[in-house]
C-alpha cells in the first residue's frame, strides 16, 4: 500500500469514527422509536466499516490511531442538528453521501487489485447510506432501512474473525 492510499484510507478511519459517534447521538437524542432504531443500525454500519479498515490497515503493518477528537465532532454535528425535521435532516445528508459515493467509485476504479475488495466495501457502505436515504425521501419509510441492514448481514460472518482485534482504545 503506497503512501497515499494509507492516507486515503486513514481519512476514512477518520470518517466512520464520526459518522459513528454522530448516529449514536442522533439515536440517543431521537424521540421517536423507529427514528431511534435506524440511527442505531447506521451506528452499526459506520463502526463495522471502521473496523473493517482499521483491521486492514493493522494487517498491513499501518498504526491507526482512532480519534476522540473525530468522535467528539460527530458528536457535537448530531447535537447542532437534533432540532432539524426528519426529511430535512435526510435531504441534508444526500449531498454528502453523493460526494462520498463519487469519490469511492473513483477509488475502487484506480485501486490496484489488492486494494480492491477494501475500496469496494467501502463503496457498498455509502450505497447503502444513500439507498436508506432516497427512500427516506421517497416516502419509504418502512422499508427504508433494509439496505442497511442486508449491507450489515453481508459482511457480518466475514467480519466476525477480526473484529476482536479492532478494539483498542481511543487516543
Amino acid at each position: 500500500m503506497n503512501k497515499a492510499q494509507t492516507e486515503a484510507y486513514k481519512r476514512w478511519v477518520d470518517l466512520e469514527t464520526r459518522g459513528e459517534a454522530s448516529c449514536r447521538t442522533h439515536a440517543r437524542l431521537a424521540r421517536a422509536a423507529d427514528q431511534r432504531a435506524k440511527w442505531t443500525m447506521l451506528a452499526e454500519l459506520e463502526r463495522t466499516t471502521r473496523e473493517a479498515l482499521v483491521h486492514d490497515l493493522r494487517a498491513n503493518g499501518v498504526t491507526v490511531d482512532e480519534s476522540a477528537e473525530k468522535r467528539r465532532e460527530g458528536e457535537v454535528f448530531a447535537e447542532q442538528a437534533a432540532s432539524v425535521p426528519w426529511l430535512d435532516a435526510m435531504a441534508r445528508l444526500r449531498p454528502r453521501i453523493l460526494f462520498y459515493v463519487d469519490e469511492l467509485r473513483a477509488m475502487v476504479s484506480a485501486a490496484p487489485a489488492g486494494r480492491r475488495a477494501l475500496a469496494s466495501r467501502l463503496l457498498e457502505h455509502e450505497e447503502a447510506w444513500l439507498a436508506f436515504v432516497d427512500r427516506e425521501l421517497a416516502g419509504e419509510s418502512e422499508t427504508s432501512i433494509e439496505p442497511v441492514r442486508a449491507h450489515l448481514e453481508k459482511w457480518r460472518s466475514r467480519d466476525g474473525e477480526f473484529s476482536s482485534d479492532v478494539s483498542a482504545p481511543v487516543r
